[in-house]
């Protein structure tokens, strides 16, 4: 089990390439397909990711415990059933602990002695990592297809130069269109997503590295740690709101919670 989560719930970057050729409908309609079944085929996911980065209040650096489990069924296959965010303190123990699924939020901050509710993910996301992201949104980003896809049937216009526009508005390029349909780059609302390196060609299934950025924040995502499609502990999803800690709202916690400062 992961550093982190069993304790506390008791590749080289290189010049993007565009392909020259511009693709065509069936082409375009293959590659989005292939893209959505690889990230759909990420069930479970667990790992503890480093962040390096600049935002609005300066240098920042931290480790991330982030995990996220789909429903076994359904007609969204990219859909998040639940998800949790584990900001590590530098000396052990956690800054914060978030859990999410559909309609509800949790955050416990141990620090203050508090915690807040919501129903909506990015209301959290935003004020504490700088990026308003959702979960499907974060495991697309964290399984490389940096939005969520949804098959073929997304395409809103034709693609050029291996790219295509998604109904949502997201714009995704192609490294290469003939070798793994690997995703190397998305502009979606709110964010950028960039994948330096190759790792469908290595056999890998997930990125190792991540660079995004939005108005407030750009960061690099480096996963030290991770297990995809393992068994998850059963208190993944899980936080406990010890006796005497207060509510308060996230932007007021986010101040004491951010990311520390290098």
């Amino acid at each position: 089990m992961l550093l982190g989560l069993a304790a506390s719930v008791g590749c080289a970057a290189r010049t993007s390439r565009i392909p020259a050729a511009p693709l065509n409908q069936a082409a375009a309609l293959q590659l989005l397909d292939e893209t959505a079944r690889l990230a759909a085929s990420v069930r479970r996911y667990q790992a503890i990711v480093s962040l390096r980065g600049e935002g609005q209040r300066g240098r920042f650096s931290g480790r991330l415990l982030v995990v996220f489990v789909r429903p076994s069924g359904g007609p969204d296959p990219e859909a998040v059933e639940a998800m949790r965010l584990e900001l590590f303190a530098p000396v052990g123990g956690s800054r914060w602990t978030l859990v999410a699924g559909p309609g509800r939020v949790r955050l416990v901050v141990p620090g203050e002695r508090a915690f807040a509710e919501g129903e909506e993910l990015e209301e959290f996301t935003g004020p504490l990592l700088g990026v308003s992201v959702g979960r499907e949104q974060i495991a697309a980003i964290l399984v490389g297809s940096g939005a969520p896809i949804g098959g073929s049937g997304n395409l809103r216009s034709l693609p050029a130069n291996g790219s295509a526009v998604l109904r949502s508005g997201a714009e995704v390029w192609w490294d290469d269109v003939t070798e793994g349909s690997q995703v190397r780059r998305v502009v979606a609302t709110g964010y950028e997503a960039r994948y330096p390196g190759q790792y469908r060609r290595r056999g890998r299934q997930v990125p190792r590295r991540v660079e995004i950025a939005s108005d407030r924040v750009q960061a690099t995502l480096t996963v030290e740690e991770l297990e995809v499609n393992a068994s998850l502990h059963p208190d993944s999803f899980q936080v406990r709101t010890p006796p005497g800690y207060r509510r308060a709202q996230v932007r007021e916690l986010s101040q004491a919670s951010r990311l520390p400062g290098r």
